[in-house]
């Protein structure tokens, strides 16, 4: 008797001699239900030539009893990923189901694609591609212990899915290059956000998608993160050039060469030039500035050394350092916004003095206080610092609570009105204030 590893290599090859140009085994489907899996899945292009789940397939090595069993699962797919063809494969051959899948009748084998070729463009087929790939590469580095194996799972994946028009399969297809690029990025970040050791390379797209709307109307043609992480602030501000249709240089620092490592190997995939190195941004001083920084430094660094501010004074303090790192890229009018710890607000001693350093000589341009929670894997309160390379003005203030992440979203209107106030002239002198 046929073992079923035997009949899934049946199937497959029936399955593309048939035209089908893409063929998944072993599916999730994408149910909130308990678990569903299919055992093959081939797709065929639509009438715009996007690749679309067409055929279902399910394999039993011995002869079935009860059709009906069967014959759910495939009516759960189809409702669900509106496939046109199922079909059930024991040792005795090919069977398909009729149109209301009542009944399953014998035939040589599956019927030939409508469409040859396609293209796959489908963002939750994408993720669901890069989920099951995922979970194969996790499990080659099963044995390996530590937040790098995980990294390294995802580079490994990313690097056989770095071709423009690949899936990373003993199959290659056409693929989207914006589907792929949305998709890899919430894969990317659902997977690493498990491990409470990777959640705080990430931020949340609630938080990222303002922090980039910060940096005022127009995009700037030179943005940089000092403390870059994965990127995700940059890929905020990415998605930002795409919708304007405006170019854009991305450009990322992180200490960690792991993390740098994946960090490009996602950037690689992006529609506009993103690119990461390894460095310690506390020590480097090469580069021309930007016209633009936005970063979240580490929490709760302390540094070995005093770092030489732009104040005059030294500080160990990582979190101030930091802010005066992200603040000396700047070139003459650039704007630096910074995901930062609620303590900086009213900390005393060396935090004391640079604020008032900052009030005096930099326009401190918005503070947004934020509720626990928008620190990825903290518990920590946290503010959105926003300054300019300007002259001092009045500063926007904003303290929110639960419903942050709608107050900051497009419309929101907290994001709306600290708009507003950043665009509009400023008043020259001390920094004043607003509630809100």
């Amino acid at each position: 008797m046929n073992s079923e590893r035997e009949l899934l290599a049946r199937v497959r090859e029936d399955l593309r001699a048939a035209g089908y140009p893409l063929v998944l085994a072993d599916m999730r489907l994408p149910t909130t239900r308990k678990e569903h899996r299919l055992d093959v899945v081939a797709f065929a292009a639509d009438s715009t030539g996007a690749l679309q789940p067409a055929v279902v397939v399910e394999i039993k090595k011995r002869r079935v009893h009860d059709p009906q069993l069967v014959l759910d699962q495939l009516a759960l797919a189809r409702d669900i990923l509106g496939t046109r063809l199922h079909y059930l494969v024991t040792p005795d051959g090919w069977l398909e189901a009729d149109g209301g899948l009542r009944r399953l009748q014998q035939v040589d084998g599956p019927a030939e694609a409508d469409r040859p070729g396609g293209e796959l463009r489908d963002i939750s087929t994408v993720e669901l591609l890069l989920q099951q790939y995922l979970r194969a590469e996790g499990n080659r580095h099963r044995n390996e212990a530590g937040p790098d194996a995980a990294l390294g799972a995802v580079r490994d994946l990313l690097i056989r899915f770095a071709s423009p028009a690949t899936v990373p399969a003993d199959q290659t297809v056409p693929m989207d290059p914006a589907t792929r690029w949305l998709a890899v990025r919430d894969v990317v970040r659902k997977y690493l956000a498990r491990d409470r050791h990777l959640e705080p390379l990430l931020s949340q797209p609630a938080l990222a998608r303002p922090v980039a709307q910060l940096l005022g109307d127009v995009v700037p043609p030179r943005v940089e993160d000092p403390f870059a992480g994965l990127g995700a602030f940059l890929w905020a501000v990415a998605d930002r050039a795409v919708e304007a249709g405006t170019v854009v240089q991305l450009s990322g620092t992180d200490i960690n060469s792991n993390v740098v490592e994946l960090a490009s190997a996602v950037g690689a995939l992006c529609p506009v030039p993103l690119q990461f190195r390894v460095g310690d941004s506390f020590r480097l001083q090469d580069g021309d500035p930007a016209d633009a920084v936005l970063t979240q430094p580490p929490l709760g660094l302390r540094l070995p050394d005093p770092f030489p501010l732009s104040s005059g004074a030294t500080t160990k303090d990582g979190e101030l350092a930091a802010i005066d790192v992200a603040l000396s890229r700047l070139t003459s009018g650039g704007r630096a916004v910074l995901h930062i710890s609620r303590g900086w607000t009213f900390r005393s001693g060396d935090a004391a003095r640079y604020r008032a350093y900052l009030a005096a000589k930099w326009r401190v341009a918005a503070l947004i206080g934020l509720p626990a929670g928008a620190y990825a894997g903290t518990s920590i309160p946290s503010t959105i610092l926003v300054v300019d390379r300007a002259q001092p003005g009045e500063t926007f203030v904003a303290n929110l609570e639960a419903n942050w992440a709608e107050e900051l979203a497009p419309g929101g209107s907290v994001l709306t009105e600290c708009l507003k106030h950043l665009d509009a002239p400023h008043m020259l002198g001390g920094a004043g204030g607003r509630g809100d």
